[in-house]
């Protein structure tokens, strides 16, 4: 298994400089909460079920998928949590006290 990595919005890549300052957050987030999450900004009755995309729609709600990349770590098996890495150039104090 492998990382997936999501770059959202125009930031630089990671490799130039501005990046040696960033902030990194590591987050346990549940599939099944930001799905519903997800559901409910959009008012839809169904979605696919792919959670980078339903997370895509939940930042974007929070207004901050374009100040992030986020890195999607593979699923546990039995598990409904995926570790989330989101990189910033600054702390976003929403990031932390979202509810997932």
């Amino acid at each position: 298994m492998s990382v997936l990595p999501i770059h959202i919005g125009s930031l630089p890549a990671p490799s130039s400089a501005l990046w040696q300052t960033n902030t990194s957050t590591t987050l346990e987030l549940s599939e099944s909460r930001t799905y519903d999450a997800a559901l409910e900004t959009l008012g839809a009755y169904k979605l696919t079920g792919n959670f980078p995309t339903e997370l895509e729609i939940v930042l974007r709600d929070m207004r901050i998928l374009d100040m992030v990349v986020f890195d999607i770590k593979p699923k546990t098996p039995l598990s409904d949590c995926r570790q989330v890495e989101f990189r910033t150039f600054a702390p976003i104090a929403s990031l932390k006290s979202c509810v997932w």
